[in-house]
């Protein structure tokens, strides 16, 4: 994986939508498929590759908060699932 964390600083409810892309390789040797991406809350959305990860293949996961989707107050969002 290209990086682990990206960290969005401050995302400001009057800018809309803020998105980060992850990037997955497959460096082993069977057939990799990413099957579910958690994520957090309702505000927290995310897009995969659904496509079988062959060797040395990539795929993508794109993040997307919406922060007028949240509940009021400071949040920290966090994702699982990649591993």
């Amino acid at each position: 994986m290209e990086r682990s964390q990206i960290e969005l600083g401050s995302v400001l409810e009057e800018y809309g939508e803020v998105t980060a892309e992850f990037y997955v390789l497959n460096n082993g040797l069977k057939p990799v498929v990413l099957k579910e991406v958690a994520t957090d809350c309702g505000c927290t959305t995310a897009d995969y590759t659904t496509d079988t990860l062959y060797q040395d293949k990539i795929g993508r996961v794109k993040i997307a908060y919406d922060p007028q989707a949240r509940v009021e107050g400071s949040k920290r969002k966090s994702l699982s699932g990649i591993t």
